[in-house]
């Protein structure tokens, strides 16, 4: 007897097979792992893991849970983080209660070989629930191999990527590529002839039969700019990292490895156990390694970009989060060894420090990077503003809970010497005039004078204010002050929109005008001048000019990207980096640039600092007028 089936009973059929077919639910990867995971026996930590040991893998796993609508996470990442401890959960919990097949792809067959037999088969053996659910298949000579496992429901293939042909016939529900700049960016290609592509499309390929139903796993430590694949998977995701509260202020910060702080000798050998500071200047805590576990706790992942892949999540951590025993110590001891080496001409070092202890792709022109080390050991003893120093503007960044200022005097061919730093706590949502506001704070800073070699006191002339953050309440105190007479200028930034640096003001729907900088222009200016031999930038040894100032100030690389076939040069600012210093750095140089619009006779403005800057005669200097076209540098 033939039973003719209707289009609509098999539709219903195949609907039920696809839902039969997929992973159950219940459980998280890391609820699971809480309950059943144990660690392998070559592992540094032995037995049972608790996932607190490790809270910011919860998030990567429950990403990866079949719970979850996102299929793809990347993992960009130091050493001794736990990334490999993830596909060792996932796996072990797969055999467990979640069958579908698995595809492992490693940077070569002898990587695929040495996790199976250090990783892979001792879990099966040791977890009591594993034991006896997976077994090796045969290949046509009746011989075990060992990259192609098989269990109730599901089946685990380990290969090498070097080769197309470990990504073809295979399909996987869930694909985990380790360690993903060890494979090649084109497979099979060479010099004189194209491959198959990318290793990651044609992994993700393995996935077309699943109907949507996969998760690709995606993990590495990064290697060159421009061409790490695993930092250019993270580049195009939300670009998560990690955020841990200060045990004192509670501020949420990342642990940055240039805020964990320790001594050395002079010949690079780690002379003081190292310590992080909270990166609140009002705080500074000293916090010690083994507070790291505590605060974790409490940590969250916060997304700094946009996703290009609304199916897609990355997640970026640096060995300073390790609780698996690699410690600060370790890191501090590896980046000495890395500067040291790099003082007689090894970068090699120093590369392999950014790739696999901070989780940072290596840019291979560090020829244009300003280390801020060394602009803080320049510094200047000079108690008095300089003949030379003719102008004194200031610039003023908004922040939550501050407002940050630098004082900068300015002299002939815009020779620069950097006053004085103030950052004024407060929230700055707090109107202008009431109690607490940090608004009222800076306009009695603005009033700050300071002593020049001719025996008098020099006031600030101008001072730009940040209108990004809270302009509800900075255009009004801007509008106030300068119906007083005040010198002060509303800043809009914004990076590549022009090749002037001061651009036409429009008005704001406060009613102030709202001048444009092209910020790029403005740190282009300032990378040049911190680069000449014959210092156009002085720095104060005021107290206020840190170290942490000159990292912020540095932390900027200009890079290169092709947009249209054309190269176009950039500044890259990592996510999570503070970079204040280059924000008031530049709002102070338009101040200078806006206020001498009109013509600066830099003769008169050095005549009126020479009789002590009265206030009743003026400087005869700057004729303010608002100009039609840009000012160009």
């Amino acid at each position: 007897m033939v039973y003719k089936m209707t289009l609509q009973t098999a539709q219903a059929l195949d609907e039920s097979f696809q839902t039969g077919m997929a992973p159950d639910p219940r459980l998280t990867f890391a609820e699971w792992a809480d309950r059943h995971f144990l660690l392998p026996p070559g592992s540094a930590i032995k037995g049972k893991i608790q996932m607190d040991r490790t809270p910011y893998l919860i998030k990567l796993l429950e990403c990866l849970s079949w719970t979850s609508p996102l299929r793809k996470v990347v993992f960009v990442k130091g050493t001794q983080i736990g990334a490999t401890l993830t596909s060792d959960i996932i796996i072990q919990a797969t055999v467990d209660l979640y069958p579908v097949p698995i595809l492992m792809i490693f940077g070569s067959e002898d990587m695929a070989v040495e996790h199976v037999k250090t990783r892979i088969e001792p879990a099966l053996e040791d977890n009591p629930r594993l034991v006896g659910k997976v077994r090796d298949t045969m290949d046509k000579r009746g011989k075990s191999t060992r990259k192609l496992k098989v269990f109730p429901g599901g089946s685990l293939k380990f290969a090498g990527g070097a080769t197309g042909k470990s990504y073809r016939t295979y399909s996987a529900g869930i694909v985990i590529a380790d360690d993903v700049d060890t494979l090649l960016e084109d497979i099979g290609g060479t010099a004189s002839k194209t491959g198959e592509g990318s290793p990651l499309e044609l992994l993700k390929n393995r996935t077309d039969a699943r109907d949507g139903k996969y998760k690709l796993y995606y993990s590495g430590t990064p290697t060159i700019s421009g061409s790490s694949l695993i930092w250019g998977e993270f580049e195009l995701t939300d670009q998560n990292y990690f955020y841990v509260p200060c045990p004192e202020c509670g501020e949420m910060q990342v642990l940055d490895f240039f805020r964990i702080k320790f001594d050395r000798t002079d010949d690079y050998l780690l002379d003081s156990e190292p310590y992080y500071e909270c990166v609140n200047d009002d705080c500074k805590r000293h916090v010690e390694e083994w507070e790291k576990i505590i605060i974790m706790q409490d940590g969250e992942w916060r997304p700094t970009g946009v996703s290009q892949d609304p199916d897609a999540i990355g997640f970026s951590l640096s060995s300073a989060y390790s609780t698996l025993g690699y410690t600060w110590a370790d890191m501090a001891k590896g980046w000495l060894k890395a500067i040291k080496d790099k003082r007689q001409g090894d970068l090699r070092g120093l590369t392999h420090f950014y790739n696999t202890r901070l989780g940072l792709a290596w840019d291979q022109d560090p020829g244009e990077k300003i280390e801020h080390s060394e602009l803080y050991a320049r510094r200047e003893d000079y108690k008095q503003i300089p003949k030379e120093a003719i102008i004194i503007t200031a610039g003023a960044d908004v922040q939550k809970q501050r407002i940050e200022v630098t004082v900068v005097a300015y002299g002939e061919n815009q020779e620069r010497w950097f006053i004085e730093h103030k950052i004024i706590g407060g929230d700055p949502w707090i109107p202008y005039g009431s109690e607490g506001s940090p608004w009222d704070d800076l306009e009695t800073f603005m009033a700050t004078t300071y002593p020049n070699e001719y025996g008098g006191r020099q006031p600030i002339l101008a001072t730009s204010v940040d209108l990004g953050y809270c302009s509800l309440n900075a255009s009004p105190f801007i509008k106030t002050l300068q119906g007083t007479g005040v010198e002060i200028y509303g800043m809009i930034g914004k990076a590549g929109r022009s090749r002037n640096f001061i651009n036409p003001p429009n008005t704001n729907k406060y009613g102030i005008d709202a001048w444009a900088i092209n910020v790029d222009v403005g740190k282009m200016l300032t990378h040049n001048q911190l680069k000449t031999e014959d210092r156009m930038i002085h720095f104060s040894k005021h107290a206020s000019f840190t170290e942490n100032f000159f990292h912020q100030l540095t932390i900027e690389r200009l890079k290169e990207k092709t947009i249209d076939g054309k190269a176009t040069q950039y500044w890259y600012c990592p996510p999570h980096a503070a970079n204040e210093a280059t924000d008031t750095t530049n709002y102070s140089l338009a101040a200078f640039h806006i206020y001498g619009q009109g013509g600066l006779d830099f003769e008169d403005h050095r005549e009126w600092n020479e009789r002590g800057c009265p206030t009743d005669g003026g400087t005869g200097g700057a004729t303010i007028t608002v100009l039609d076209e840009g000012i160009s540098l």
